[in-house]
C-alpha cells in the first residue's frame, strides 16, 4: 500500500480541527467549596459534522502543588452528562457544579472530558482540556 503524505495532513487536520476548551473559571482562580461556581466549556468545532455525546466535568488534585498530566487521573466527577453548546462561531455551555466541603484545598487541576462523534462515519473522539485553579479553605 502507498503511503500519502497528503492523506495524513487530512487526517491529521480532522483530528486537530475541533478541540474544547474551559473558558471560566480562569486558569489560577480561587474557589470555594460548597458554593456553586459556573464552569464554561466551549466547543470549536471548525464547521465539522459533530455529533455532541457528553461531557465530564472533574477535579485532579495536585499532590505537593504538582498536578498530574491532563487525563492522567479524572480525579472526582462533579458533572456527567448531556454537552449541548449553543451559539453561533464558537458554541458554549455553562454548568454549575458544587466542588464537595471535603475535597482538599489548595492547587486542582479543573478537568473535562468530551466524548464525541466526527464526521459523516461517525468516528469517535475524546478530548480533555484543564485548567489549574486553587481551591480556598474554608473561611
Amino acid at each position: 500500500m502507498k503511503f500519502s503524505p497528503f492523506l495524513a495532513l487530512a487526517l491529521a487536520g480532522v483530528s486537530v480541527a475541533q478541540s474544547i476548551n474551559i473558558r471560566k473559571p480562569r486558569p489560577g482562580a480561587s474557589l470555594d467549596r460548597g458554593t456553586p461556581i459556573p464552569v464554561t466549556i466551549q466547543a470549536l468545532t471548525d464547521g465539522l459534522k459533530i455529533q455532541e455525546v457528553s461531557v465530564v466535568i472533574s477535579m485532579a488534585t495536585c499532590p505537593g502543588g504538582k498536578c498530574p498530566s491532563a487525563g492522567d487521573n479524572i480525579g472526582t466527577i462533579l458533572y456527567a452528562g448531556p454537552f449541548q453548546p449553543q451559539g453561533a462561531g464558537t458554541p458554549q455551555e455553562t454548568f454549575n457544579i458544587t466542588i464537595p466541603n471535603s475535597f482538599p484545598t489548595g492547587p486542582t487541576e479543573l478537568l473535562a472530558t468530551h466524548f464525541l462523534l466526527v464526521g459523516e462515519g461517525g468516528s469517535p473522539r475524546v478530548q480533555i482540556a484543564g485548567v489549574i485553579v486553587y481551591v480556598e479553605p474554608d473561611s
